[in-house]
C-alpha cells in the first residue's frame, strides 16, 4: 500500500520530466498549436529556434501550384529541441485554413488535421538541432499564407503559433495601373504578332507574282518595321510592370517570359541578318538563294509561328 501511495505521489514528477510527446502531438492541437502539458503556458520570450525557407524565397515571393519549398526549424548554436508542428496558415478563426502538403521525410511524421498531411510534426522526442520539411503548394492558393510553428524544448518550456518571417502570396497584388500596362503590352503584341508581322509575311511569300516590280518588298519593309518597333515597346512596357526584373522564377508566366525574350531576339536579329544573307547570296549566285529563304524566311515563319501561338 505504501509503495502505491509512493507511485501516485511520483506520476506527476515523472509527467514533468517529459518533454514531448514520444509519438508526436495530438490532434488535439492541430488548431491552436499548443502542447497538452498541463498547466504549463507557453513562452512569451523570444523563440530561441529561427525558421527559414528556400534560399530563392523571400517575403511577397508568388508561389507557383505544385511548387516544393523546404522549411527549417533550426535551434541556436548549442541548443536543441525535442517536439514541433509545422503549418502553412491562412485566415483565422472560421475563416483558417490549413494550406498545401508536407511529403514524408526522415526525421518527421505528416498528420491530417483538416486534410491529408497538412502538418508536420516530429515522430520522436529524441534532442533535435534542426529539422527540415518539404512542402508541396496545392493547386488552389490563397491569396496569401504564412508558415506557423510550435516547438518544444521542455515540458515546461515550448513557443506556440511562431510565424514565419513574412508572407508568401498566391497571386501577384495588383497595383495601381499595373492592370493597365498589362492591357497596353497585350494589345501591342496582338497588332505586332498577329496582325503586322503575319502580313509582312504572306507579302513575302505570294506577292513577290503578283508585284513583280518590287513593290511587295517595300510594302514587306514598312510592314516589318512597325511590327518590330511595336514589339520593342511592348517589351519596355511589360518590363516597367515588371520592375525591370528580365525573368522571374516564381512567376506562374515563367516560361511565357523565356519564349518572349527568344522571339524578341528573332524579330530584331532576322531583319539584319535578311539583309545580309540578301547581299552575301546575290553576290555567290542563285544557287545560294535556298540558303537565304531557309535562314530569313525560315526563323521569320517559326518564330511568328510560336509566338502567336503563345
Amino acid at each position: 500500500m505504501a509503495v502505491r501511495r509512493i507511485w501516485v505521489l511520483l506520476l506527476p514528477l515523472l509527467a514533468g520530466s517529459c518533454t514531448a510527446r514520444p509519438d508526436g502531438p495530438p490532434l488535439q492541437a492541430c488548431f491552436t498549436m499548443t502542447p497538452q502539458h498541463g498547466s504549463n503556458l507557453a513562452q512569451t520570450s523570444p523563440s530561441p529556434v529561427t525558421f527559414s525557407w528556400n534560399r530563392s524565397l523571400s517575403a511577397n515571393t508568388v508561389i507557383r501550384p505544385g511548387q516544393y519549398i523546404e522549411v527549417s526549424v533550426e535551434a541556436a548554436a548549442g541548443e536543441n529541441f525535442k517536439g514541433f508542428m509545422i503549418q502553412a496558415r491562412a485566415g483565422t478563426g472560421a475563416e483558417l485554413q490549413l494550406v498545401g502538403t508536407f511529403l514524408q521525410r526522415d526525421g518527421y511524421q505528416t498528420l491530417g488535421c483538416t486534410k491529408q498531411a497538412d502538418t508536420a510534426a516530429h515522430v520522436n522526442n529524441n534532442t533535435k538541432p534542426f529539422i527540415r520539411a518539404l512542402w508541396m503548394a496545392p493547386e488552389e492558393l490563397p491569396d496569401e499564407f504564412s508558415f506557423f510553428y510550435t516547438v518544444v524544448e521542455s515540458f515546461g518550456r515550448f513557443w506556440v503559433m511562431q510565424e514565419s518571417p513574412g508572407k508568401l502570396l498566391g497571386r501577384v497584388p495588383p497595383l495601381p495601373g499595373n492592370e493597365m500596362l498589362i492591357k497596353i503590352h497585350g494589345s501591342l503584341m496582338s497588332i505586332a504578332w498577329g496582325v503586322l508581322i503575319p502580313i509582312g509575311i504572306i507579302l513575302a511569300l505570294f506577292y513577290k507574282v503578283v508585284w513583280p516590280n518590287g513593290h511587295w518588298f517595300y510594302i514587306h519593309i514598312s510592314v516589318m518595321v512597325v511590327g518590330i518597333l511595336m514589339v520593342i515597346a511592348g517589351l519596355f512596357v511589360i518590363l516597367a510592370h515588371a520592375e525591370w526584373k528580365w525573368l522571374d522564377t516564381t512567376d506562374l508566366n515563367y516560361s511565357h517570359q523565356v519564349l518572349g525574350i527568344i522571339a524578341l531576339s528573332a524579330v530584331v536579329v532576322n531583319p539584319f541578318l535578311g539583309l545580309f544573307l540578301l547581299f552575301e547570296c546575290c553576290s555567290l549566285g542563285t544557287k545560294w538563294r535556298t540558303l537565304y529563304n531557309i535562314c530569313h524566311g525560315g526563323i521569320g515563319i517559326v518564330f511568328a509561328e510560336g509566338a502567336a501561338r503563345e
